[in-house]
């Protein structure tokens, strides 16, 4: 019998690949986002589960030993397809991680690990934007431990700020083409005070568009 591992490499020397989960036939779309200041790392990968394709994230430190179990710990409670859509991952300045994902549903949801491994908002997580079908999400960490959370679908780009609590910092927004072109695929990057700068695709045209978070 075959088994499978997950493995993050430290050192020029393969076989002391830190292990980071074992068993699974299918891991992939792996992910990872280092805290500027401890100097840990998040890893999130999918792979199948009873819920579908769904995501586990584990915690490394800078030296590359794990810190959540022997597996990290798995996003089981929403529903997903057999094929993830939109899979992110940010750590956050307060030292927590934020997954983003489309659920079976097509709902663009975002869900909460603390520094321990708690989840902060449930395992349910927050709907983090109201979208018709979410296809791919973006999350951008702010300075004070909220974050920028992009989601589009068929048409239009859609984006939201979270403070740290999971509470929303302002209206989502929504960006569409008054001519009815498909807008999507955006990138964010934030300035000093949390507001945010995004280009994204307009029926392959660069666009900008600047919001102010207040």
């Amino acid at each position: 019998m075959t088994i499978t591992t997950c493995v993050a490499q430290w050192t020029s020397d393969a076989s002391q690949n830190t292990q980071l989960a074992t068993g699974s036939l299918d891991y992939g779309e792996i992910l990872f986002s280092t805290h500027s200041q401890s100097g840990n790392t998040y890893i999130q990968w999918c792979s199948g589960h009873e819920n579908g394709w769904s995501p586990t994230i584990q915690k490394v430190d800078s030296l590359g030993n794990i810190l959540w179990g022997t597996n990290g710990i798995h996003i089981s409670r929403p529903e997903f397809l057999e094929f993830s859509k939109g899979i992110a991952l940010a750590a956050l300045t307060d030292g927590g991680v934020v997954s983003c994902f489309a659920d079976s549903a097509s709902h663009c949801i975002a869900v909460k690990l603390d520094d321990d491994g708690n989840f902060e908002w449930g395992e349910e997580g927050i709907t983090a934007l109201e979208t018709s079908t979410c296809l791919r999400t973006q999350i951008a960490a702010g300075h004070n431990g909220g974050f920028w959370v992009m989601a589009h679908d068929a048409t239009s780009l859609h984006f939201r700020y979270y403070h740290s609590d999971g509470t929303p910092g302002c209206d989502q927004i929504t960006i569409s083409d008054e001519n009815g072109a498909s807008v999507a695929f955006g990138q964010m990057v934030l300035d000093e005070d949390d507001n945010v700068f995004a280009v994204y695709l307009k029926q392959q045209h660069a666009v900008s568009y600047y919001y102010n978070n207040s």
